[in-house]
């Protein structure tokens, strides 16, 4: 289902801009093997036992004849501690958005971290899983147990955001799997806050197709301006009806398990 270089192979019903897409976007990758330290500074947890736990879950997702290639793409580790609040929105705005300000400014002092909702309405109460996206599931368990796992960024590059809900319902796993969203995409960027500040290219916007918003007409996606990091609220349409396909939508896919 995936190709040599993890992307997910379209048919014809999937609204793509172009496949293979093009490296016109890329992350920066440079600094990937500093995330562990990251994640087990803050958590309290030492990297010894977080490598042992993120290395059993790539080993289980190679032995996956329906992941396996999935590996050839990037992968994000993140961390998400055990949350009560069963409100996305809220988990955002009170919780990760203030880590993920913090590490991003900690990185790039001379960097912004904004939000900007064409709504004009606070997150709280605003975002929801979409349905068939595992997504569920996946805040289920945020709500019971600590989280990890792995955000592959570039799963679903160039694909409209409705193609991205489409192919995932073409994947059939025993691992638990979601379409990416907000918590573990801002979750990943917090512990790898230079992946979408590149000097050398563009960088692609993140979609987050494991929610929807109240509003059908606006999606949530985080990308850079120049040297900053924006979480934005905005419209996915051309014109009523007419969703657009942009080589610069990225969406991902997130590999994830309970910490026992």
């Amino acid at each position: 289902m995936f190709d040599s270089n993890g992307t997910f192979i379209p048919n014809l019903i999937h609204k793509v801009f172009s496949y293979p897409p093009s490296d016109y976007y890329q992350f920066n990758l440079d600094s990937a093997s500093k995330i562990f330290d990251s994640i087990s500074t803050a958590n309290s947890i030492s990297t010894n036992e977080i490598r042992s736990s993120y290395d059993q879950l790539y080993y289980d997702i190679d032995q996956d004849q329906s992941l396996r290639n999935i590996l050839n793409g990037p992968s994000i580790p993140f961390y998400i501690p055990c949350n009560d609040k069963s409100d996305i929105g809220s988990i955002l705005q009170i919780d990760l958005l203030p880590q993920l300000d913090f590490s991003f400014r900690n990185s790039f002092p001379s960097s912004h971290f904004k939000i900007i909702t064409q709504d004009k309405q606070h997150l709280i109460d605003r975002l929801l899983p979409t349905p068939e996206s595992g997504y569920q599931a996946f805040l289920d368990q945020i709500n019971s147990t600590d989280v990890f796992g792995f955000y592959f960024p570039a799963s679903f590059p160039e694909f409209a955001i409705s193609a991205q809900r489409e192919a995932f319902k073409c994947l059939h796993t025993s691992l638990n799997i979601c379409l990416s969203g907000p918590l573990d995409i801002v979750s990943a960027v917090t512990t790898f806050p230079t992946l979408l500040i590149n000097t050398v290219h563009y960088s692609p916007i993140l979609c987050m197709p494991g929610v929807h918003h109240v509003d059908q007409r606006l999606e949530a996606v985080l990308k850079s301006y120049g040297p900053h990091l924006e979480l934005w609220i905005l419209s996915n349409l051309l014109a009523p009806g007419l969703e657009q396909v942009s080589e610069q939508w990225y969406g991902g896919l997130t590999v994830y398990r309970s910490v026992n």
